[in-house]
């Protein structure tokens, strides 16, 4: 970070990062910032976000702009850390080109087009003209609503295009759920402000959670932005992109808690998996989320639109499904009157899928049933993801949390006893209120005894709007964070040892493509997670297609994922 002060007529500056202190006049002060982020990896973009922010005056940015390194090998940098030499499918390109235009880097199509005519904003030509780049941040059921406003685009005669540059509105579909999805989600809109501000961009609609949550600061606090729309107005894109090329300036916010709609989608996944979302909202109300407040009520779909999208999911090549919802296994009770998910999985199960893969079931939501049919039916990954939060009573209760300690390692000693070889994922939350050491302690040793194999774990972000941000005996932000990392290394332990007992391992895996780094396929079995677990590398005699489901022998460990050897 640099912090400037100002002393006697004289610039202060300090950089944190090496700790210097400098007095200088405004153009040495805009150097000393373009140096810094620079340093950080950052390009052109966040550095005149950054001069814009401390007022420096524009006729001093050109020299400070010239500090920059050469924007083409700096990307390459980023892009090589990431990669580690490993070729990216198509999303993970999305995902990091992205992630480079948050960083302040101008990324144009290749071959280059024309230049645009001047700078500033760019003109919307005509409605039926019109071109729009879509960007979608946060979940998968975010994801879902980004590819539905693509086919209502698409079903309108709009043109849809990967790069921002050269589009005339760039849809940003946000999450605002905790602080560093606010943070990502506002560089974000920064980043393409700077392509309109350069002319390459023509306009900006904002949508999704952090519209839904902030409706008057957004525009108030962001005027670069040119329409926003809340969650419970996704279907109303088309009528958003046409008010935008009427000069208007579109504020839609509609009820978040009417039935879900039923859209079709673009999908923006390979070709091979799909998320099927099969209810919208939340009714847990949990005392640290806001995730009510920005989706509404729980609502479920109905059982037959459900199954009809999967079909034709089914239908175009999907092999993996993955069900989706804040909390699945509440599926149908607001509908029938009963939890439903059993009945709805046994009835994917008869559809052309290999692998039906679950998200997001409420712990002390588990009947009998539901576990008899996750037991019982092959398709169904012997892979579950139980946000469990944390495990001490004082904690779960404050926090709104059903259940207990006990209620948990019961539940998971029946996953295990019922379940042979199953692999667990939970989230986790350090630094909740009445959190103290005793009860982190209690976590970690909590963790050491189910050896849950893989975890996320977030340091508490207090949320504005939440019980939990007015509770008393918070654990400050640098504490939380601390804890954090202890339990990322308490779990990074049980994943090596995870992995160890998985050495001699014939497994099926999922080919999702071949890294000519390592010279090897890579691809997932029914323990890792698309884009949160990593993958399989392995080697073959013959040709392996991506979406190809072959048997591999795992024979080691590489930088922490598995390698193996193809067996036919």
């Amino acid at each position: 970070m640099i912090h400037q002060y100002k002393l006697g007529g004289y610039n202060i500056v300090l950089d944190v990062c090496s700790g210097a202190v400098h007095a200088v006049d405004d153009a040495a002060y805009a150097e000393a910032v373009a140096r810094h982020y620079a340093a950080g990896g950052y390009g052109p973009g966040r550095v005149r976000q950054e001069l814009q922010k401390r007022g420096i005056p524009r006729e001093l940015w050109d020299s400070a702009l010239a500090q920059l390194p050469d924007s083409a090998a700096a990307i390459e940098k980023f892009l090589q850390s990431k990669l580690k030499g490993r070729t990216p499918d198509r999303t993970t390109l999305k995902k990091l080109s992205d992630a480079l235009l948050r960083r302040g880097f101008f990324l144009e199509r290749y071959p280059p087009g024309p230049e645009p005519a001047g700078g500033g904003n760019r003109r919307i030509e005509t409605r039926e003209r019109m071109k729009v780049s879509f960007i979608s941040l946060g979940c998968a059921k975010n994801l879902v609503n980004t590819e539905q406003m693509m086919a209502l685009c698409r079903d309108a005669g709009i043109t849809l295009q990967d790069e921002q540059s050269g589009a005339d509105v760039v849809v940003i579909n946000t999450c605002g759920f905790i602080d560093s999805a606010k943070e990502e989600a506002i560089d974000t809109i920064l980043a393409v402000a700077n392509l309109k501000e350069e002319g390459l961009v023509g306009k900006i609609l904002v949508t999704g959670c952090l519209s839904q949550r902030y409706q008057q600061q957004l525009t108030e606090e962001l005027p670069e932005v040119d329409g926003v729309m809340g969650t419970g107005s996704y279907s109303r894109i088309v009528e958003a992109l046409h008010a935008l090329a009427d000069g208007e300036t579109p504020r839609y916010f509609d009820s978040i808690n009417e039935p879900v709609e039923e859209l079709e989608r673009v999908l923006t996944t390979p070709r091979y998996y799909a998320f099927l979302r099969i209810a919208e909202g939340c009714d847990n109300r949990c005392a640290f989320c806001v995730i009510p407040s920005l989706r509404g009520r729980y609502r479920s779909r109905r059982m037959e639109d459900v199954l009809a999208e999967a079909k034709k999911l089914a239908d175009a090549g999907v092999k993996e499904i993955i069900v989706i919802a804040q909390d699945i296994t509440r599926y149908g009770l607001d509908l029938y009157g009963e939890r439903k998910l059993a009945a709805l999985l046994r009835e994917l199960c008869k559809l052309d899928f290999h692998w039906v893969r679950l998200h997001y079931l409420y712990p002390d939501e588990f009947t009998p049933e539901l576990l008899d049919t996750i037991a019982e039916e092959p398709k169904i990954l012997k892979y579950l993801d139980i946000p469990i939060q944390h495990c001490n009573d004082r904690v779960l209760k404050a926090m709104r949390r059903r259940g207990d300690k006990a209620e948990l390692t019961a539940l998971l000693t029946r996953l295990r006893e019922k379940i042979p070889g199953v692999v667990l994922r939970t989230s986790l939350i350090t630094g909740l209120p009445y959190e103290d050491e005793a009860a982190f302690d209690e976590l970690c040793a909590f963790l050491r005894e189910v050896r849950i194999e893989r975890a996320g774990v977030f340091p508490y972000s207090p949320e504005e709007g939440t019980a939990a941000a007015e509770m008393p005996e918070r654990v400050d932000t640098a504490e939380a964070e601390r804890r954090a990392e202890l339990v990322v290394d308490v779990q990074s332990r049980i994943m090596d040892d995870f992995n160890e007992n998985r050495m001699g391992d014939l497994v099926e895996v999922l080919c999702e493509g071949f890294d000519p780094q390592s010279m090897q396929y890579m691809g997932r079995s029914y323990a890792e997670s698309p884009d949160i677990d990593g993958h399989i590398y392995f080697t073959s005699d013959g040709d392996v297609d991506p979406g190809e489901f072959v048997m591999v022998r795992i024979t080691g460990a590489m930088d922490g994922e598995l390698v193996g050897e193809r067996e036919e």
